[in-house]
Order: C-alpha cells, then sequence, then structure tokens
C-alpha cells in the first residue's frame, strides 16, 4: 500500500476511469459534480478519420460519475481511461476493445471483437454525441447502459437521453459513441445511425 494518493473520477456502471488528479490539501474523496462540474468532456486519444471539427468527445453527466482515493499509479496517472477503479487501487485494463456493430436510431449493438464471449455477466455502458447537429441546434447525446450476458459476445441497449427515461429515437447521421465493457479497453469512435 501506498503512502502516495490521487483521487480518480470513473464511470459508475464499469468502474472505467476517465482523470486522475492530486491534491496537495486532505485526501478526503470528493464527489464528482465537486471535481469535474455538472458534466464532463471525453475526448478521443487520436484523431477520428475523417474528421469533422475536432471536437471530437461526448459529454457525461456527472449523476454517472463516481470518484475514489486511490494509491498513486503513474501510468494510470498519465493514461487513465486504461485503467479501472478498484479497493483503494488502480487495475490496468486488458488489450482486447469492444466493436461497435450496428447503430440505429432506437439502439446500440456492442459486439466483442471477433468470436469472443464474456465468462461472466458484464456491465457495459456507452455515450453518443452527434457529430453534425441542425443549425441553432444542441447535439443528440444517448447514454445506454446493461449487461452482457455469461458467454454472449453482443448486447443490444435502447438508446435513452440519460439510462432511467423512456427510448428516444435519434436522428440518422454520424455520432462519436464512447463505448464501454467491464474488463475491455474503451473504445471511442465515428459510428453513422441508420
Amino acid at each position: 500500500m501506498s503512502d502516495r494518493k490521487m483521487q480518480v473520477v470513473f464511470v459508475n456502471q464499469t468502474n472505467h476511469v476517465l482523470a486522475a488528479v492530486t491534491r496537495t490539501t486532505d485526501a478526503a474523496k470528493l464527489d464528482a459534480v465537486a471535481l469535474v462540474g455538472k458534466v464532463f468532456p471525453v475526448h478521443a486519444k487520436r484523431t477520428i478519420q475523417p474528421a469533422a471539427s475536432g471536437d471530437e468527445q461526448v459529454l457525461i453527466p456527472a449523476t454517472l460519475l463516481d470518484t475514489a482515493v486511490v494509491d498513486f499509479d503513474e501510468d494510470a496517472f498519465i493514461n487513465p481511461i486504461g485503467f479501472i477503479a478498484g479497493d483503494a487501487t488502480v487495475n490496468p485494463l486488458g488489450t482486447q476493445t469492444p466493436d461497435v456493430s450496428e447503430l440505429t436510431r432506437t439502439d446500440l449493438k456492442i459486439k466483442l471483437t471477433g468470436t469472443s464471449t464474456v465468462g461472466e455477466d458484464t456491465k457495459v455502458w456507452a455515450a453518443i454525441r452527434q457529430v453534425s447537429p441542425l443549425a441553432g441546434e444542441e447535439p443528440m447525446v444517448r447514454i445506454v447502459q446493461g449487461v452482457m450476458l455469461k458467454n454472449r459476445g453482443t448486447v443490444t441497449l435502447a438508446l435513452r437521453p440519460v439510462p432511467d427515461q423512456d427510448p428516444v429515437a435519434i436522428l440518422p447521421g454520424a455520432y462519436y459513441a464512447l463505448i464501454l465493457v467491464g474488463g475491455y479497453q474503451p473504445r471511442f469512435e465515428k459510428v453513422s445511425a441508420v
């Protein structure tokens, strides 16, 4: 156990770490809103082709995030999105990433690479954000979460403005998608709704 600590911000559903901070004042846990405000922007680590505006990001409501004080980990501090939050520590994710096999106007289908399946029920979470909204409109954003069942390699989730609301269809077009599957590297890509 390390005397050096850091605080991480992570997605409640899958424990994927999105950010890490250190503080020189008291090491008490701050809540997500105190650290990130009402929404937290997550940017792609690489340029998504074709780049539209340089605004490749999804916005995550702070109510879907949590924080933890954990042992300092230099790798997690530099690249937090490659880790999950655990009991007072962070743990590196494996090398596999999920695929998005289909985005429709009403749901998102998440698929593991190749013929992979999960060995236990596994939490999944995704955020999508419209690339080019109509003039004067805010981008459409949907957050989805659920469970990929044991021995399965796909899950289909209904698109909802936030997880506890009724599904609402999206407009056709391009969307940025951040896909999180428990134990897998995150996937951030541009997908088209059909």
